[in-house]
């Protein structure tokens, strides 16, 4: 069984909520991580916050090994092997482009309250609808409004062509229609991007509920077969086994 970990869920190992033994002693599961946890680390490292590049590494290398998911030339998610370190030295090579990656989406500032009058739309009857739900609903709101296009031209009018701008174009679509949203514009770039690398692996576990949410209403749209737990669901179902 492959098995993505969120950041957080790293964070927890890190601050003893989980134990490693935890995780690594649940039989015939391999665990990934991917850019988007080194992208975070980065993020971490800027604030100037004492050891956390060695502790950060040292946690992914423990759990992980050099298990590793990445986007290729092509755009397309793959799985492969690289060393945490090796990994973070090749990230950090490109940093100028996590930067300008991180001002664009703080950029986004949708207008919310303007999108559901346009659509006719109640911000708490939108909150209602589950994951396997909701996109159906953003379609037909879509289609039935003055502009006539589903989520597939706003996906074209978004050029969201590669995996990555897919996930990232559909977690703002949630967002604009106030779908769990956000407060951290960046927060919901980074985990639509753990969301996208998870779907090569069989489970994708976050202690985040909202993300948990979002993740599933976009694997259930783009008929991807990955799982979303919180790492309680996880150890719990493990036990079982």
């Amino acid at each position: 069984m492959r098995v993505y970990l969120d950041n957080n869920v790293f964070i927890s190992i890190e601050e003893n909520i989980y134990g490693l033994k935890d995780f690594l002693s649940i039989h015939g599961v391999e665990y990934y991580y991917s850019n988007a946890h080194i992208s975070e680390l980065l993020n971490g490292v800027d604030k100037s916050i004492p050891g956390l590049k060695e502790r950060r590494l040292s946690t992914i290398s423990a759990v992980c090994g050099n298990k590793y998911v990445f986007q290729d030339k092509a755009f397309k998610i793959r799985l492969a092997c690289c060393k945490p370190v090796q990994t973070y030295e090749n990230v950090s090579q490109f940093d100028f482009m996590r930067n300008s990656i991180n001002e664009l989406a703080n950029s986004f500032t949708p207008n919310r309250a303007g999108i559901l009058e346009e659509l006719q739309w109640d911000a708490k009857e939108v909150g209602n609808y589950s994951p396997e739900e909701i996109f159906e609903a953003i379609e037909k709101k879509l289609l039935a409004s003055k502009y006539h296009y589903g989520i597939k031209d706003y996906l074209y009018l978004s050029e969201a062509y590669t995996e990555s701008t897919v996930y990232s174009s559909l977690f703002n679509l949630l967002d604009m229609v106030s779908y769990r949203k956000d407060k951290n514009n960046v927060a919901r770039l980074y985990d639509s991007s753990h969301a996208c690398y998870a779907q090569k692996c069989d489970v994708l576990i976050s202690d985040d509920a909202k993300m948990r949410v979002k993740a599933e209403a976009v694997y259930h749209y783009l008929n991807v077969h990955t799982r979303v737990m919180s790492a309680d669901e996880f150890l719990e179902m493990s036990l079982k086994r």
